[in-house]
């Protein structure tokens, strides 16, 4: 009776051992973890170059002196230009509309687009650090393909000595 209470343990055993692998091994099948990790890395390599630090230093510069630039021209240029020309402020907005329509719809569009792009600038340096953690699955120096990888080789060595 003991005798077979220790083997049917072990078969049991055997028997889950078995499962655990297949169910290792079929996952990264059964989810599309191959064609995941590919975009994971496709994804991260497209972008690992703007996550440097001189990369984002010079898009925090780059993003100052377009503010200043906007700046400086809404704040001086513009204000000073009709009366430059001899025109009112009515008709210099009119002349530009009438002979220069893409760079007065530019110029119009400037207070919503630069703090949009103010914002882009700003997240991607608070999500640096989430990116380069990102980057660095499974670890720093491999690259995502190989986490189906850390499922299937286990897995089938289980299901194998099972």
């Amino acid at each position: 009776m003991k005798e077979i209470r220790v083997s049917l343990r072990r078969t049991l055993s055997l028997a889950l051992i078995g499962l655990l692998g297949v169910a290792l091994l079929a996952l990264p099948f059964a989810t599309d973890m191959f064609a995941k990790t590919k975009g994971v890395d496709d994804l991260t390599g497209a972008f690992r170059d703007s996550f440097t630090e001189q990369a984002l230093s010079a898009t925090n510069s780059d993003m100052t002196i377009v503010d200043a630039m906007s700046r400086q021209m809404q704040d001086e240029m513009l204000p000073s230009l009709p009366q430059a020309l001899g025109m009112t402020p009515e008709q210099f907005q009119a002349f530009m509309t009438q002979r220069y329509p893409a760079a007065s719809a530019g110029i119009a569009q400037l207070e919503t687009v630069v703090p949009r792009f103010q914002g882009l600038v700003a997240g991607l340096n608070q999500q640096a650090d989430n990116f380069r953690q990102a980057d660095s699955i499974p670890t720093s120096s491999l690259p995502a393909r190989t986490v189906p990888f850390l499922f299937v080789f286990p897995g089938a060595v289980l299901a194998l000595l099972a």
